[in-house]
């Protein structure tokens, strides 16, 4: 999503399922409730389908998912992905970015463009 996009996780549902709350561009507001599916061939969250507004079974596109950002407890370890963690400079040693992976290009034509014209 070029403009960019904002999601929490609510609850989790099963393995592949979520409900977020979201902020994006598109809807000029946020959406509470959203199911999120995972779609990736294996599992790993790394592309998901985001429900239609006005019909939660209807479900959108495939987006690439460029990572979480997890909460932790104070003293506990970053939580280890598949991809490289990204620390700010400037900021404190604990604050953690989510980035987009170094081989972004696995997603060839299935993702579609959403690129601005």
């Amino acid at each position: 999503m070029p403009l960019g996009h904002v999601a929490v996780v609510r609850r989790q549902i099963d393995s592949r399922t979520i409900m977020i709350d979201q902020a994006h561009w598109a809807s000029n507001g946020i959406s509470h409730n959203t199911k999120v599916v995972d779609v990736s061939p294996e599992n790993d969250w790394t592309a998901v389908r985001v429900a239609l507004p006005g019909n939660g079974e209807r479900l959108g596109s495939i987006y690439p998912t460029h990572g979480f950002i997890y909460n932790r407890q104070d003293g506990s370890a970053p939580v280890s992905t598949r991809y490289r963690n990204v620390i700010a400079k400037g900021t404190a040693s604990d604050m953690e970015t989510a980035s987009v992976p170094a081989d972004a290009s696995f997603f060839g034509d299935e993702a579609p463009s959403r690129s601005l014209q």
